[in-house]
Order: structure tokens, then sequence, then C-alpha cells
């Protein structure tokens, strides 16, 4: 009798030692990146970070990716340019010296080459439909396509050989 009151002591101990343990909390483990408070808005930032949606408008450019699981932007008053009838081919991927751009309905205007980083490393007006990746180094880079009126109508990862 008494083993079985000293089991159930203990178990009701641990179980409300359990009870009170548990935390769940959102957690950020990156070796670069930051946090800037301002009043009552807070943004939090990773380097290295899997992108998973850009919204932009004119004045402001927001990048959703695993930091902010739990936000639903979906009405920031920007043109949707995904219902519009446009395709644009990007080829070849894999590159190794000439990248070329195949707009269909639209214009695309100028190019943003940006590093893993986040740093440009090339920006241009687009001409002959064709980018030159010959100068830059062996990687992973992001290719941002701009409409006339400066809107970003494509992102898109592209690899240098």
């Amino acid at each position: 009798m008494k083993k079985l009151t000293t089991l159930s002591m203990l178990i009701l101990l641990i179980s409300i030692k359990l009870s009170f343990s548990q935390k769940v909390e959102q957690w950020l483990i990156s070796p670069c990146g930051g946090v800037f408070t301002q009043g009552q808005t807070s943004i939090q930032f990773a380097l290295g970070e899997v992108i998973t949606e850009t919204i932009s408008s004119a004045d402001n450019i927001l990048t959703q990716g695993f930091v902010q699981p739990y936000y639903n932007f979906t009405d920031l008053s920007v043109k949707d340019l995904s219902k519009t009838n446009f395709d644009i081919k990007i080829y070849p991927n894999p590159v190794l010296k000439e990248l070329w751009i195949n707009p269909v309905n639209i214009e695309i205007s100028q190019y943003e080459i940006l590093n893993i980083s986040g740093k440009i490393v090339q920006q241009n007006i687009l001409v002959a439909n064709k980018i030159d990746f010959e100068s830059l180094n062996c990687g992973i880079y992001l290719l941002k396509l701009y409409s006339k009126d400066q809107q970003i109508v494509k992102t898109v990862k592209i690899v240098k050989m």
C-alpha cells in the first residue's frame, strides 16, 4: 500500500512538472540577421532565409519567408500581375555566358541580379532581351525583372555555372 501511494505521488508530481514546463514559442536560429522595432511595428529578418512570397508596390517591397509564417498579407493594393495575360521564358538555366529573356505580351525595361546575400551585383536596362552573366562568379543568383512602370513582374533563381 505504501509503494502504491508513493508511486501515485511520484506520477502526480511528474505530471504537474510537465504541465507547467511546456512552452511553445517561435524562434529563429540564424548566423546573421536582426530585429528592427519602431513603435508597435517590428521586423525580424535572417540572411539565407528561404523566400516564399514577394509583394511590392511603388514604394514598398515585402518579402515573406519562414520567419513570419503566421502572417497573411492579401490586400496591399498592389497591381496583381498574375491575372494579366503575359508570359516570360528565361533560358538557359543554368547559364554560362548569356541569359535570354523572351517576354510575351509584356515589355521588360530593366533587371537586377542579386547574390545569395541579397546584394545587387548587376542592374541595367534590358537590351536585345539578353543578360551577360560572363563576368559573374559561379553561384546562385536572383534575377528580378521590371516592367516599364517599375513593377517587379518576375523573380527567378538563376544558377551560374
